[in-house]
């Protein structure tokens, strides 16, 4: 992606699937936020899936608070983002985008 010229294609739902293991940029629009109830990790999903069916941001712990805080995820709800991190495809909670920089995470709309 980005062939070098400092820019990257932009992802959405219609085309994220086939750029697993790789760090993409990719817009959508949060429609929830879910907690995961076996540890403390936060998920910004852009599909209106289950856990494990939905792409997802994935938020861990401790980023938790560089990210703004619980109040700040809520905040992204509804809005479209724009984020850049690492496309995955984990065997137990599917499709993930994983940020190390909460930074990374922009607020498009």
């Amino acid at each position: 992606m980005g062939g070098g010229d400092g820019r990257s294609e932009v992802l959405t739902l219609a085309n994220y699937r086939p750029h697993i293991n790789r760090t993409i940029v990719f817009e959508g629009r949060v429609v929830r936020l879910l907690k995961k109830q076996s540890r403390p990790e936060w998920a910004l999903m852009f599909e209106n899936l289950p856990w494990k069916e939905g792409l997802k941001l994935v938020i861990c712990p401790e980023h938790l608070v560089a990210a703004g805080g619980e109040d700040n995820l809520r905040d992204l709800v509804g809005k479209r983002i724009r984020v850049r991190g690492l496309l995955e495809k984990h065997y137990r909670e599917g499709y993930r985008i994983v940020v190390n920089d909460p930074q990374a995470i922009l607020r498009v709309e």
